[in-house]
């Protein structure tokens, strides 16, 4: 007979009430359990942030696009500034779903617009110049994404295994030349992917969509 004791220390957990942390903190393990959900530092904002696991697979691909774009930054220190500071990553997604919630009614700008305003704010108070970086350019990223399939659902209702986002490259000085007009990056805990339209040239327009980046599938195992 084994028995297992287990540990659990969270700091600075949101207040949100504990039966929705409760139910987003059992949803969360059950999907790094089954593999839909990677077992890494973004987890942490489940309780940090308030947000769920399919609320925190947004700055996962984010983080993913900036390792392929060459940041200095490791996706572990990435983690540790979204961790850091979870107000700003709580107000990331929440601009990312203003922007793209097929369901809302009211105009998107201006809600937008004060979520921009309130990150800037935030940002003011962040003391390392590194975790600044990695969060303005998690805000760029953000702003320059033009299409989502965050909202797409599968017959079943249940929200599709991968996540795609369509970013306007040419405008991201993030990205290293010759920039694409725009790239698609696909997400997901067993492969990501990317594909790009063409820069702006004659023979760029005539040659087509080409694939710029790709990572290969992961073991299920």
């Amino acid at each position: 007979m084994w028995i297992h004791e287990f540990q659990l220390a969270g700091a600075g957990a949101a207040d949100h009430g504990l039966a929705a942390i409760a139910a987003r903190f059992e949803e969360a393990v059950v999907a790094v359990w089954t593999g839909r959900v990677e077992n890494d530092g973004f987890n942490r904002l489940v309780l940090a942030a308030g947000l769920s696991a399919r609320q925190i697979s947004v700055l996962r691909l984010y983080a993913k696009v900036l390792r392929q774009i060459g940041t200095a930054f490791s996706q572990a220190y990435m983690e540790d500034a979204l961790g850091g500071h979870p107000e700003i990553a709580r107000r990331l997604v929440r601009l990312f779903e203003i922007r793209f919630d097929p369901d809302r009614r009211a105009d998107p700008s201006l809600s937008a617009m004060a979520e921009v305003q309130a990150i800037d704010h935030a940002l003011d108070a962040v003391e390392s110049l590194d975790q600044d970086q990695i969060l303005r350019s998690f805000l760029t990223l953000v702003l320059r994404t033009v299409r989502t399939n965050y909202y797409q659902r599968l017959p079943s209702g249940a929200a599709k295994p991968y996540l795609a986002v369509k970013l306007a490259s040419s405008e991201i000085d993030l990205m290293p030349r010759p920039r694409p007009l725009f790239e698609i990056y696909v997400y997901s805990p067993r492969v990501e992917g990317c594909t790009c339209a063409p820069v702006k040239s004659p023979a760029a327009a005539s040659a087509g969509p080409t694939a710029r980046r790709i990572s290969a599938p992961r073991s299920s195992g």
